[in-house]
């Protein structure tokens, strides 16, 4: 995805009891290059805590293509990079 608004430094994880823990970044503040200006991430007022999210691991329609239900339990902003990193 090439999205200025995409998800990055995505990182899954299955636990030994079965859980899986998902954690990513998002830019809160982006840049579009048509528009040639800065914008807030459009998604940030609906990613807080206990928000239920849904990833889908593998391709559309194809064998072995899995759906996550998460729940976010932590969000850490980074005014520096200006980022939000969720845990989920």
């Amino acid at each position: 995805m090439s999205s200025p608004i995409r998800a990055f430094e995505p990182k899954l994880q299955t636990n030994v009891n079965g859980s899986s823990t998902l954690t990513f970044s998002i830019y809160y503040r982006y840049y579009d290059e048509d528009a040639e200006d800065y914008f807030n991430h459009p998604y940030i007022q609906y990613l807080v805590n206990e928000r239920k999210i849904k990833l889908r691991y593998g391709a559309l329609g194809e064998p072995g293509t899995k759906w996550y239900d998460f729940i976010i339990k932590n969000i850490e902003e980074n005014s520096e990079k200006k980022t939000f990193t969720y845990t989920a």
